[in-house]
């Protein structure tokens, strides 16, 4: 194909309306673009367009040639910033005219190292530029990296024996929170980012049943526990989508039953578990009247679980379960005074001969 020459005409020179105002093409040219520069014209966008294009491959770094990554056509140059296709009739910014860092975020979605898509003139053309430029595979994939890298200079900073979270979760996180800010358009900074992050490690931990303390999520990312209670909410309401996973209630018993008897290393003792679980059942159905009513379930677990270790005569002191359990002593004791005061109760007392009665 040789060079093709497009000329056009000022429409607003013109004096009048019934003068003609047809394209002047030296050469037949696709339908979409004659109907691209129809358009512009008729907008009153520009003076006048005088478009050279060459597809001389060989000369492409000399000429600054861009080609379509599409339909492989060569783009015609309206400016220094903007090409046009002459096939698709997709308009696209020269990346390095356009000067872009090293770090745009926005460098994800570019098709090559030397265009950006910005906007079809074609009805296909348009419909699927919007989906590329709403969720991109690339786009989604740098966001989670981002997420991860934050993410994981928190847990790193992690105090030694303290709990962690897996990597598995991180990662879950880390692709919940791009499909939120890509899809939903969920942006956060500072607090608002990392009581989002928190509240998404909380609920994600639930949800694969190694469930962490709203306590021990804070601790890592270095928030109060106030940012968290507010990531919740701005998470609860996108609940209705089916990509977000928003599991009810503080995890299961049986999972913080697990973990404290790993850390103790009383995991020989298993057979004890359904003591631990019965007796905060029967405590909660004898309505023993603890100071908050509304205890978490891991205050429970661990006052129970120094009751055990009491009754099996283990040396494991109240202080290694305050530690393990991250749960005060103070809070523990008053636990196990109160179930203490309830022990002669026939249903508690029954639990315990069930379990403890010595042949």
């Amino acid at each position: 194909m040789t060079k093709i020459e497009y000329y056009y005409k000022d429409i607003r020179k013109r004096q009048h309306s019934n003068m003609d105002t047809s394209i002047l093409i030296q050469q037949t040219a696709n339908e979409s673009i004659q109907k691209y520069f129809k358009t512009m014209l008729e907008q009153n966008e520009k003076q006048m367009y005088t478009i050279k294009i060459s597809n001389l491959r060989e000369h492409d770094i000399d000429n600054k040639v861009l080609w379509c990554n599409d339909c492989n056509k060569p783009l015609l140059r309206k400016n220094s910033i903007f090409c046009i296709c002459i096939d698709c009739g997709l308009e696209m910014r020269d990346e390095a005219d356009h000067c872009f860092a090293s770090n745009d975020f926005d460098k994800s979605i570019c098709y090559s190292s030397s265009t950006l898509r910005i906007k079809g003139f074609t009805r296909e053309a348009r419909a699927q530029n919007n989906r590329l430029m709403g969720c991109t595979s690339a786009m989604r994939d740098t966001k989670k990296q981002k997420i991860l890298a934050f993410l994981q200079s928190k847990i790193f900073q992690i105090r030694p024996g303290a709990d962690t979270i897996p990597q598995h979760i991180i990662n879950d996180v880390a692709d919940t929170y791009s499909y939120l800010q890509i899809k939903e358009k969920l942006v956060k900074r500072a607090g608002g980012l990392e009581g989002v992050l928190s509240a998404l490690l909380y609920n994600s931990c639930i949800e694969h049943n190694i469930p962490r303390k709203p306590h021990t999520i804070t601790e890592i990312m270095g928030v109060s526990g106030v940012y968290l209670s507010m990531g919740d909410k701005v998470l609860r309401t996108y609940a209705c989508n089916p990509t977000i996973s928003l599991p009810n209630g503080y995890g299961s018993d049986d999972a913080f039953i697990n973990q404290y008897f790993e850390k103790l290393n009383i995991n020989k003792y298993d057979k004890y578990k359904p003591f631990i679980t019965e007796l905060i059942e029967e405590t909660q159905l004898e309505k023993i009247p603890i100071k908050d009513n509304n205890t978490r379930p891991t205050t429970r677990i661990a006052g129970a679980l120094f009751i055990l270790v009491e009754e099996l005569g283990l040396e494991i002191t109240r202080d290694d379960v305050a530690r393990e359990c991250s749960i005060s002593k103070s809070t523990i004791t008053r636990y196990i005074n109160l179930v203490n005061t309830y022990k002669n109760k026939k249903e508690i007392a029954d639990l315990f001969a069930k379990y403890f009665t010595k042949d």
